[in-house]
């Protein structure tokens, strides 16, 4: 699997946080918030669907396909681990802002590259949108 694969489903995976966060737009979160979105993110999840915003070269396209229904990822409050055919990789996580049922993650891979995620819960379901080029698009993952 090539490293833009690999990175790839990592941002599809997603979708994790870690206890600690960081001032946003000059007001710094509640505590409070934070903490719900990072209890409400641990436990166990599944990538049901992924829609890029613009069309995957093939062999990125089939590795998706693969990974839909078969990728689970594992949130323990600070790190996401992510294992599914082919693939299993760990990432840490930054709750960045939170507003009612939405937030936003810096998910950072181990070079220190971070991607910026934005996440909706709606019952057990979670909806992300990876925020930073080339990876726009929209997917969802449900928890088991």
């Amino acid at each position: 699997m090539t490293a833009r694969s690999k990175h790839f489903l990592v941002i599809a995976a997603v979708l994790l946080a870690s206890p600690w966060a960081i001032g946003c737009a000059g007001s710094p979160q509640r505590v409070n918030d934070v903490q719900q979105v990072s209890l409400r993110l641990q436990g166990s999840w599944v990538l049901k669907g992924y829609r890029p915003n613009v069309g995957l070269e093939t062999p990125l396209a089939a590795m998706l396909a693969l990974q839909v229904g078969q990728l689970h990822i594992q949130i323990d409050g600070t790190q996401l681990n992510a294992q599914g055919p082919g693939l299993q990789v760990t990432r840490t996580y930054q709750i960045l802002e939170v507003v009612d049922q939405t937030a936003t993650l810096a998910v950072t891979e181990p070079t220190g590259v971070s991607e910026r995620v934005w996440i909706e819960f709606r019952d057990n379901l979670l909806t992300f949108r990876p925020m930073d080029a080339p990876w726009s698009g929209v997917g969802t993952l449900q928890r088991l």
